[in-house]
């Protein structure tokens, strides 16, 4: 009772002051006083007081109230007894007719959970206040949990991998309820996957690769795959997908993961690393080459590391053993090989990709020879410094011992002898090839030695121009000879010019 005035004690048993009814409310009341009659009179708490109705019910001591508007009400009942006595009792009360609003946050309708322990969450509001809750897992009502109006969640553990359904029921304060219903799947078996193709240590020659897997889950609910690609991701393609092809990939080594992912967010991955190669071996640099030396070894030098069971070096009909020195196959021949001989070499090679490097060509030994001496003046002493030179080929200089040793070209040649103050000789040679020759010594002249002759030859004809002048005289004291004037005299100056361009 809210309140109660006159003569008379009247006490309203429903509704309770203050109390949330729906828009159907059967009002109580009591009096313990002699009454004629009940009058029953409802306000609306609007701000004006307006009277909605007024309702004489006799002796009965309630009234069913229908069709309530929402809001603040206030109820007053009037007991009229003997005498005009009258007696008051009022109750304000909540008119409530929409049920709670309700919520449910997690989980979501059809939820993949990949959790056995799933928490549920809600959310609710209503005028009258939510009074409670009722939760229940998978329709078992005799299950019901009872909670607070200040609850909001509730933890179920240990579900089973399949659908559950959660139901949460808020009841306001009027006695009203709204009902909400999820259902969801929990899941927490993960995926199994496989790449099958290619094998770590692939290695790609043309800069592509296709990778291919195997992949399974537990009720086939694999969502899809991701691929990811040195640990960028590149793609997702579908759960019926079990390819995916790179192309265009530039050389070095690389890290391919594929992932797969069920509804759940369950995931399992698998990973390989292979390698782009597309650089074929080549053959950098080769030897001998002609004019090679008779105790050459034959070697070939590769762009990368081959295999060394699968690579050889033949040198026609010439034995030996072969070795490796880095990227380099080197032959080293039994025993030398023939002066100024051909032979033809034969490389197979192959690295560890199977790529092939093969090569043939022929070199020719050098047909060179030596040729030693010593040169000498002409008093037997060694000349040093002097150039023995093949006319048109090598050259060298004599030592303090006058020693020289010279290569030359198999066959004849021409061998030049010169130093300056001494005459320059030109001596034929022939050697074979590889022939080690020794010469005989070699004198040379000074050229000083010349002027000093062209001295005594001029000093002798002079000498004899003028014992032919003496003669002359003599003969002209005599009789005139037959024959024809100064034809000696020519003859004898002849004679002395020639000797002069002897001695020069």
């Amino acid at each position: 009772m809210a309140s109660e005035e006159g003569q008379l004690s009247v006490n309203i048993t429903s509704p309770s002051n203050d109390a949330y009814v729906g828009s159907n409310l059967t009002a109580t009341w009591n009096c313990t006083d002699e009454v004629i009659y009940y009058e029953v009179q409802l306000h609306p708490l609007d701000g004006h007081g307006t009277l909605i109705k007024s309702i004489n019910v006799g002796l009965n001591q309630s009234i069913e109230l229908t069709d309530l508007t929402d809001g603040l009400h206030v109820i007053t009942v009037r007991a009229h007894g003997p005498d005009n006595t009258w007696g008051d009792a009022s109750a304000v009360f909540h008119v409530d007719t929409a049920p709670p609003e309700l919520d449910l946050l997690y989980p979501h309708e059809n939820d993949i959970l990949n959790t056995s322990n799933v928490t549920a969450r809600w959310r609710a509001a209503d005028s009258s206040g939510i009074v409670y809750y009722e939760v229940w897992l998978d329709g078992q009502e005799n299950a019901v949990q009872r909670l607070k109006g200040s609850d909001t969640q509730l933890t179920f553990y240990n579900l089973s991998n399949e659908v559950h359904s959660i139901m949460v029921k808020a009841v306001d304060g009027s006695g009203k309820s709204t009902s909400r219903t999820v259902q969801f799947s929990v899941d927490t078996t993960v995926p199994c996957l496989e790449i099958i193709s290619p094998s770590s240590g692939f290695h790609s020659l043309d800069g592509s690769i296709e990778v291919k897997w195997n992949a399974s889950d537990a009720g086939d609910n694999i969502k899809g795959f991701t691929i990811f690609l040195n640990g960028k991701e590149q793609t997702n393609v579908a759960s019926w997908a079990d390819t995916h092809i790179f192309s265009c990939l530039k050389d070095g080594e690389y890290e391919v993961m594929v992932r797969a992912i069920d509804w759940a967010n369950n995931s399992a991955q698998d990973i390989i690393i292979f390698t782009v190669d597309t650089l074929y071996p080549e053959i950098l640099d080769r030897s001998p080459q002609d004019g090679a030396s008779i105790s050459t070894s034959v070697s070939v030098e590769f762009s990368r590391p081959m295999d060394p069971q699968a690579s050889s070096i033949v040198v026609e009909g010439v034995n030996g053993t072969t070795r490796w020195d880095g990227l380099t196959l080197i032959f080293t021949p039994e025993r030398p090989l023939t002066y100024g001989t051909t032979y033809a070499v034969k490389v197979v090679a192959k690295d560890d990709l199977g790529r092939w490097a093969n090569d043939t060509w022929t070199f020719t030994t050098t047909d060179m020879a030596f040729l030693t001496g010593t040169v000498l003046d002409s008093h037997d002493a060694p000349l040093s410094n002097v150039t023995v030179a093949i006319v048109g080929g090598k050259s060298v200089l004599t030592d303090e011992t006058g020693s020289f040793r010279l290569e030359l070209s198999a066959g004849p040649n021409i061998l030049s002898i010169s130093r300056s103050g001494y005459v320059t000789q030109n001596i034929p040679i022939t050697v074979g090839p590889g022939e080690e020759k020794s010469m005989d010594e070699i004198r040379m002249s000074s050229t000083g030695l010349i002027p000093f002759m062209g001295w005594i030859v001029a000093l002798i004809a002079l000498g004899l121009v003028l014992v032919l002048y003496l003669v002359g005289r003599h003969r002209g004291q005599q009789p005139p000879s037959r024959r024809a004037p100064g034809r000696h005299t020519a003859r004898s100056w002849k004679r002395l010019e020639e000797l002069e361009r002897r001695s020069r």
